[in-house]
Protein backbone atom coordinates (compact mmCIF):
# COMPACT_ATOMS: atom_id res chain seq x y z
CA UNK A 1 0.00 0.00 0.00
CA UNK A 2 1.12 3.81 -0.80
CA UNK A 3 0.76 6.20 1.70
CA UNK A 4 2.32 9.00 3.30
CA UNK A 5 1.97 10.20 6.77
CA UNK A 6 2.36 14.10 7.08
CA UNK A 7 3.74 16.57 9.60
CA UNK A 8 1.46 19.42 8.27
CA UNK A 9 -1.74 20.56 9.25
CA UNK A 10 -3.91 20.56 6.37
CA UNK A 11 -5.61 23.71 7.34
CA UNK A 12 -9.24 22.25 6.59
CA UNK A 13 -11.88 24.58 6.96
CA UNK A 14 -15.69 24.57 5.61
CA UNK A 15 -17.09 27.96 4.88
CA UNK A 16 -20.26 29.61 4.55
CA UNK A 17 -20.41 32.26 1.23
CA UNK A 18 -24.07 33.72 0.42
CA UNK A 19 -23.96 31.35 -2.47
CA UNK A 20 -22.85 28.44 -0.94
CA UNK A 21 -20.54 26.20 1.46
CA UNK A 22 -17.07 26.01 0.30
CA UNK A 23 -14.37 23.64 1.60
CA UNK A 24 -11.20 24.95 1.97
CA UNK A 25 -7.76 22.99 2.32
CA UNK A 26 -4.08 22.66 1.62
CA UNK A 27 -2.93 19.63 -0.59
CA UNK A 28 0.56 18.36 -0.36
CA UNK A 29 1.81 17.40 -3.24
CA UNK A 30 2.68 13.71 -1.72
CA UNK A 31 -0.89 13.20 -2.00
CA UNK A 32 -0.76 13.42 -5.71
CA UNK A 33 1.85 10.42 -5.36
CA UNK A 34 -0.26 7.79 -4.15
CA UNK A 35 -1.00 5.26 -6.66
CA UNK A 36 -4.45 4.46 -6.99
CA UNK A 37 -7.66 2.87 -9.69
CA UNK A 38 -11.33 2.93 -10.13
CA UNK A 39 -12.95 0.66 -7.82
CA UNK A 40 -16.18 -1.15 -8.04
CA UNK A 41 -18.15 -4.12 -7.51
CA UNK A 42 -15.33 -6.99 -8.39
CA UNK A 43 -12.85 -4.68 -6.58
CA UNK A 44 -15.40 -4.59 -3.33
CA UNK A 45 -15.94 -8.22 -3.10
CA UNK A 46 -18.89 -9.73 -0.93
CA UNK A 47 -20.78 -7.76 1.66
CA UNK A 48 -20.28 -9.93 4.63
CA UNK A 49 -23.25 -10.26 6.88
CA UNK A 50 -25.15 -10.93 3.59
CA UNK A 51 -22.81 -12.42 1.20
CA UNK A 52 -24.13 -10.55 -1.87
CA UNK A 53 -22.07 -8.39 -4.03
CA UNK A 54 -22.09 -5.41 -4.41
CA UNK A 55 -24.48 -3.73 -6.72
CA UNK A 56 -26.87 -0.65 -7.62
CA UNK A 57 -30.39 -0.18 -6.60
CA UNK A 58 -31.25 -2.19 -10.28
CA UNK A 59 -29.03 -5.02 -9.51
CA UNK A 60 -25.82 -3.95 -11.62
CA UNK A 61 -22.55 -3.79 -10.61
CA UNK A 62 -21.05 -0.72 -9.22
CA UNK A 63 -18.66 1.75 -10.22
CA UNK A 64 -17.03 4.23 -8.73
CA UNK A 65 -16.12 6.74 -11.28
CA UNK A 66 -17.37 9.78 -10.34
CA UNK A 67 -16.34 11.94 -7.67
CA UNK A 68 -18.58 13.76 -4.68
CA UNK A 69 -19.65 16.09 -7.19
CA UNK A 70 -20.54 13.87 -10.06
CA UNK A 71 -16.87 14.77 -12.29
CA UNK A 72 -15.56 11.79 -14.28
CA UNK A 73 -12.70 10.19 -12.60
CA UNK A 74 -9.48 9.54 -14.04
CA UNK A 75 -7.78 6.34 -14.88
CA UNK A 76 -5.98 7.24 -11.61
CA UNK A 77 -7.98 9.07 -9.35
CA UNK A 78 -6.88 11.46 -6.65
CA UNK A 79 -7.10 9.69 -3.40
CA UNK A 80 -10.48 10.43 -1.30
CA UNK A 81 -13.69 11.52 -2.33
CA UNK A 82 -12.65 15.40 -4.93
CA UNK A 83 -11.25 14.55 -8.25
CA UNK A 84 -10.07 18.27 -8.77
CA UNK A 85 -7.80 18.93 -6.09
CA UNK A 86 -4.69 20.80 -7.18
CA UNK A 87 -1.74 21.42 -5.26
CA UNK A 88 -1.27 24.09 -2.69
CA UNK A 89 -4.62 25.82 -1.75
CA UNK A 90 -8.18 24.47 -2.91
CA UNK A 91 -11.90 26.00 -2.48
CA UNK A 92 -14.28 23.28 -3.18
CA UNK A 93 -17.92 24.41 -3.62
CA UNK A 94 -19.45 21.41 -1.88
CA UNK A 95 -23.24 22.49 -1.48
CA UNK A 96 -24.57 25.33 -3.16
CA UNK A 97 -27.96 27.88 -3.26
Amino acid sequence: MNHFLSQKDPRIRIVEEADGTYLEMEAEKELFEIKTEIIGTEKLGMVRIVEAPYEDPKGDPIVLNTDYLGLPRKTSPMVGSLENLKKGYNQIKVWGR
